[in-house]
């Protein structure tokens, strides 16, 4: 008894995570996700109110800090020119298991600075689960997490919101947008359960 507890101790905290968001990295461009700003392909966004993909801000307009993504400094990200009402920035619907624990997290960076950072609002099913200021240091990535227990949902409405709605500064980006419930990895399973049913021999 005491073996077999010791291999539920030993073996069952080596997790996998399941990764839940589609295309949260940005690597497949402007997919995956809706917004209400409008979409840029090519071209400065200059614009308030509009967003873009790119791998470096300062590509997408004239006085944005140069600095890659937060995933491996040379990926995707979404660059987004903050509007002067609040508006949604990323939004994205999936599925989930019933009273199960996930968490939700992004990192989020500001491109330019004048009156005031962006303040994101993160939702879940309609009500928010907190808030995360930009940072004031030019390309430095900050994260949010919190953990959210499903309960009865099978399905997460997650949402960003940009609460500020300064004409100038409130300019940001966001990258690895992630949602993940720790699962048992199946190898690791599987060892556990070939060691078991050899305790059981002896």
């Amino acid at each position: 008894m005491l073996r077999f507890l010791f291999l539920c101790t030993f073996f069952f905290p080596l997790l996998v995570e399941a990764e839940l968001i589609t295309n949260g990295d940005f690597s497949a461009g402007n997919s995956g996700f809706t917004s209400s700003y409008t979409f840029l392909a090519s071209g400065d966004i200059t614009g308030a109110g509009e967003y873009t993909i790119v791998t470096d801000p300062s590509s997408a307009h004239p006085l944005a800090s140069s600095y890659g993504d937060n995933t491996d400094g040379f990926g995707n990200m979404l660059m987004v020119n903050g509007a002067t009402t609040t508006e949604l920035v990323w939004a994205q619907t999936v599925s989930v298991d019933t009273n199960t624990i996930y968490e939700f997290s992004a990192f989020v960076s500001s491109w330019f600075l004048d009156t005031a950072p962006a303040s994101l609002d993160f939702i879940v099913n309609g009500s928010s689960i907190g808030t995360l200021a930009a940072p004031d240091n030019l390309g430095l990535w900050l994260e949010f997490s919190v953990l959210i227990n499903s309960g009865a949902s099978t399905s997460f409405d997650l949402e960003i919101y940009n609460l500020s709605t300064q004409s100038s500064g409130n300019d940001f980006a966001i990258d690895d947008i992630s949602l993940t419930a720790s699962v048992p990895e199946p190898s690791t399973l599987l060892m556990f359960l070939m060691a078991v049913f050899a305790l059981r021999k002896r």
